[in-house]
C-alpha cells in the first residue's frame, strides 16, 4: 500500500503541472496522465489534464495554485 503526504507548503500552479505527478484536488488524489488540452477564454488559459482517478479530468485557471503530493 502506498501512503501520501499532502505537503501543504507545496504547491504549483496548473500551468506547471507534467504527467506523473500527483496532485490532492477537492479531497482526492489524482495522478496526472496527460495535458489533454489548453483553452484561452476571456479570463485566461484554462488547462484540461486527463487523470487516474475522480472523473478522468482536471480543469483549472492557469494561475490556479494545487497541492502537491509526495510519495512516501
Amino acid at each position: 500500500m502506498t501512503m501520501f503526504n499532502v505537503q501543504p507548503k507545496r504547491k504549483t500552479t496548473f500551468q506547471r503541472l507534467k504527467p506523473g505527478m500527483a496532485v490532492f484536488y477537492n479531497e482526492k488524489v489524482l495522478k496526472i496522465i496527460k495535458l489533454r488540452n489548453i483553452k484561452l477564454t476571456e479570463k485566461g488559459l484554462i488547462y484540461q489534464f486527463d487523470v487516474d482517478g475522480s472523473n478522468g479530468i482536471l480543469m483549472g485557471e492557469s494561475g490556479t495554485r494545487i497541492s502537491i503530493i509526495k510519495e512516501s
